[in-house]
């Protein structure tokens, strides 16, 4: 009888990724080391593929790791109702994301958002600010894999506090017969009412008597969506206003700055092409050549329709904690606004491996190069929804003389908008009625780039408990690059060539400004009595350019030069680490102790603005040592159970972007972003402890509990500061909200983890088919800052104190069913003064998604996946959930298609 065993997602990756039966294994040489490699079937074997078998072989890497990891394979990647890897991530314990346009985007790993993305065990690039890849850029088509790895051993590299992320692509000399697959998907996204497509292919063959495998796949995408949104750009104290309400002699007391509905728009173009050549001379020797490009554009329009308040107000209700919920605003501001946003974003990675394997000797030999670029490089979408990635080219303008508003409010606790209305003494829909008041030209180019070198020498002892000896090198430099341009058209320059030179110039006769009609279901299905409709258009950049003089560069601003931040950093890093195992008894332990020395050597530099003309250079230099020790057993009692200890003091850079001496402003909005070049690394002594006990095939529960003391780590702070030296056209305001990063110093994080894995197949036929994954983590952030609005101590930024996953699924009879809830609970974003209405967090939220497949023979499957079904409303709050900041609401996600396997 032919031996039956059952594998997972690297042995039988999906058919809806398109590569249904093609056995592969994971290649780790010069990658992770601490990841054992999977084994190709047996000539013979049942290989079994579907969701239980992906989880299987995900228990497998987990089971069979020297540190403290969570897999998942390429089957479990495809099965997902996740379009890319960031999605897909926020399944497993302790991982939280940040959505960007309705994508998954930044990664947080145990609260912390200091994580090292690796591509095949390389460093890489991407074109953020920061230089960090975009995840949303990466489909799962390309991958077998992805690993992320929570406790460090020596031979790992450093420049983490959460964990690391690595991606794996999959390996041509590991494909048992020729490869040949495809899929091709179509979406569409109800609030934008639009479809899109999307396509992949692969191919993957050996020759030469499989001493040479080439392997390519790539994808192709057009997405479209929409984004509705409310904000009041913070709030402002009030003193010395006559105020009513249980809250009116409070100290402090807060309105908002103002109202803003807004609708954002996009469309977003990708591709991505992934390929890897193998050669393999001679069985101990083979040499792997990986390269990665993807390429995305998005088109963006921006509606906005803003209120500036002032601070007549009347018939108020102050609440007991200081905010005015309800009061009529007079002297009120209307400024309908038209943003043109594109970004073109751009990144490559080639990297090159050496595994030579003989007797007890091991060598692997890895270099890398990458870069990321773009246009659009601003990132303030994590602490702002309207401040979305890419270039900005803004249309103000505002009611003309002798229109007047005001606006009476109520409920400023909503979770998405409060209750308003608008009272004028004009028709506020007439374009006529509002003239031109500032046209703003703005990029934010970045230039990214990274080179490593490594090497790693092995020797397996096996003398009694100790296993093997392993040292090595690594070198690594990365270079960030970003700055602002900026060109500020007045009023008077716009009305250059008004065609009713009697009259200021008005909206319709700006040039370029072409209005189309009236958005009316504006957070359609969202209760609350709002105005529902604001003014749309669009703006033909070029024609405007044409019209007044180019595209801005350097030279248009002195803050254009102010704003230049360029960091080069180098890190060259040794370890040596020891492998030991054996028998207790009847348990069976392993481990590895060892030290990594890494020095890192940091130059900022940029210009410091002196004046409203002047700048002048200023670079700034930094050196950093760092010891890190590391530690990890793991402890078998049978071979159903693991319990696994782990110790290390880790280090992390700062975000670079935060390092530059480079300041920038926005006029428009009164807010700013300066770096600080003498940021230093996040440092931590960590502890980490977990029991895993495999009670069924596919089937596990784990608990970990874990401690990081964070002697060192990086925080924001907002403050007001005056700028005088600051000119921009049309704008008198010298006072600007500043967000600064400073060193914080005395942390703490602290929690656990539970992860139930049960496929149900003790349930009677049909039900046999079910199964369940649950996860929670629980992690409690401390530090010594304190608000200064509530006095009470501050979290690190960026901590969930409670986020899960459940996930239910169905597998029979080729139909393959999943669905999957996320939710992680409220943080902190940043830390700001008591005069701006206490620190800014992100309420709690939780995602609905689903999928479906079925097979419709050997080669065919049919696919469709739900995203965002419920719709979930996103806000930010400052200070007391009463004083809502922000809301947007994404599109619900669907996606339908084929795939197909020859």
């Amino acid at each position: 009888m032919k031996n039956m065993t059952v594998r997972a997602g690297l042995m039988a990756t999906t058919l809806l990724i398109g590569f249904g039966g093609q056995a592969l294994a994971q290649d780790t040489a010069g990658g992770d080391a601490a990841v054992a490699t999977a084994q190709v079937p047996e000539a013979g074997d049942i290989v079994v593929t579907g969701i239980r078998a992906s989880i299987d072989d995900a228990i497998r890497v987990k089971r069979s790791a020297s540190v403290i990891l969570d897999s998942i394979s390429a089957q479990d990647i495809g099965k997902l109702p996740d379009q890319n890897v960031s999605e897909t991530l926020s399944r497993i314990p302790g991982v939280q994301i940040t959505r960007v346009e309705g994508e998954g985007s930044k990664i947080n790993v145990r609260g912390i958002d200091l994580n090292r993305t690796q591509y095949n065990g390389n460093n890489f690039v991407g074109a953020s600010n920061n230089g960090d890849p975009n995840l949303s850029d990466f489909p799962s088509e390309i991958l077998s894999s992805v690993d992320i790895i929570k406790s460090p051993s020596a031979d790992l590299v450093e420049g983490w506090l959460g964990a690391i992320i690595n991606l794996k692509t999959k390996r041509p000399l590991d494909l048992r017969k020729t490869l040949l697959a495809g899929r091709i998907q179509g979406s569409y996204a109800d609030k934008a009412d639009k479809l899109g497509a999307k396509g992949s292919a692969a191919f993957g063959d050996t020759f030469f008597n499989d001493r040479v495998g080439i392997l390519i796949s790539g994808t192709a995408s057009r997405f479209s969506g929409r984004a509705d949104g409310y904000s009041n750009r913070g709030f402002t104290r009030l003193t010395g206003v006559p105020l009513s309400g249980p809250g009116a002699g409070n100290t402090f007391v807060f309105r908002p700055n103002r109202f803003e509905e807004y609708v954002n728009l996009i469309d977003t173009d990708r591709y991505s092409l992934n390929g890897t050549l193998q050669w393999r001379p001679v069985d101990e020797l083979t040499f792997t050549l990986d390269g990665l490009k993807s390429h995305s554009k998005t088109a963006r329009r921006r509606f906005v329709n803003q209120l500036i308040f002032t601070n007549a107000l009347t018939r108020t209700n102050v609440l007991a904690d200081g905010t005015i919920d309800a009061a009529t605003v007079g002297g009120v501001t209307v400024r309908p606004i038209v943003f043109d946003g594109p970004s073109v974003n751009d990144a490559d990675a080639i990297a090159f491996k050496a595994n030579y394997q003989k007797d007890r000797w091991t060598l692997n030999i890895n270099a890398s190069r990458s870069t990321g670029k773009s246009d659009g490089g601003n990132d303030a979408i994590a602490q702002d929804a309207i401040s979305y990635p890419g270039n900005d080219f803004v249309v103000v303008t505002r009611q003309v003389a002798g229109n007047t508003a005001s606006v009476t409010y109520d409920n400023l606790g909503s979770p998405h908008s409060p209750n308003y209305t608008v009272s004028t003494n004009y028709d506020i829909n007439d374009v006529s009625q509002y003239e031109g008041f500032t046209v703003v030209d703005q990029s934010y180019p970045t230039d990214n780039s990274s080179k490593d070198a490594d090497f790693d020498v092995q020797y397996d002892i096996d003398a009694g408990p100790l296993k093997a000896i392993k040292v090595g090198a690594r070198i690594e430099e990365v270079s960030v690059f970003r700055n602002v341009n900026v060109r500020t058209y007045t009023a008077g320059q716009l009305a250059a060539g008004d065609p009713t030179p009697g009259t200021t110039l008005r909206a319709n006769e700006i040039a370029g400004l072409t209005y189309s009609g009236m958005i009316t279901d504006f957070f359609s299905g969202l209760d609350g009595s709002y105005p529902r409709s604001l003014l749309a258009g669009q703006f033909d950049v070029e024609d405007f350019r044409r019209r007044f003089g180019g595209v801005p560069s350097e030279a248009d601003l002195v803050r254009g030069l102010a704003s230049t931040s360029d960091v080069d950093q180098t890190t060259r890093a040794a370890f040596i680490r020891l492998d030991f195992g054996g028998d207790l008894g009847s348990m069976t332990y392993a481990g590895n102790v060892g030290v990594r020395q890494v020095n890192t050597k940091r130059t900022s530099s940029g210009f410091d603005q002196t004046g409203t003309t002047s700048v002048v250079a200023r670079s700034v230099d930094s050196t950093f040592n760092n010891t890190l020790p590391s530690f990890n057993l793991s402890v078998n009692p049978n071979d159903r159970l693991s319990i696994r200890l782990a110790a290390a003091k880790v280090t992390a850079r700062p975000q670079l972007s935060l390092t530059g001496v480079g300041i920038t402003f926005q006029p428009t909005s009164g807010t700013g972003s300066a770096g600080n070049p003498r940021l230093a690394p996040f440092a931590a002594t960590q502890y980490d402890i977990s029991a895993e006990w495999y009670f069924a095939p596919a089937s596990f529960i784990s608990v970990a509990a874990f401690k990081k003391d964070v002697s060192a780590f990086t925080r924001t702070v907002q403050t007001i500061e005056d700028h005088p030296e600051v000119v921009a056209p049309g704008i008198t305001n010298t006072l600007y909200t500043i967000s600064r990063p400073v060193n914080g110093s005395d942390g703490r994080i602290t929690g656990f983890e539970v992860n139930y894995y049960h496929a149900l197949t003790f349930l009677p036929s049909p039900l046999d088919g079910l199964g369940i994954n649950a996860s929670f983590t629980r992690s409690n952030g401390k530090t010594p800052n304190v608000d200064e609005l509530t006095g009470k101590t501050l979290s690190l930024p960026n901590l969930s104190r409670n986020s899960y996953n459940l996930v239910a699924y169905y597998e029979k009879y080729g139909l393959n069913l999943r669905l999957a809830y996320n939710y992680r609970s409220s943080y902190l974003l940043a830390q700001q003064t008591a005069a701006l209405g206490g620190s800014l967090y992100q309420r709690g939220r939780g995602q609905l998604d689903a999928s479906a497949t079925y097979k419709l023979n050997d080669t065919f499957t049919l696919t469709l996946d739900g995203l965002n079904l419920t719709k979930s409303v996103r806000s930010l709050y400052t200070g007391t959930t009463n004083r809502l900041t922000t809301a947007w609401q994404d599109d619900r996600r669907i996606y339908f298609g084929v795939s197909a396997t020859f």
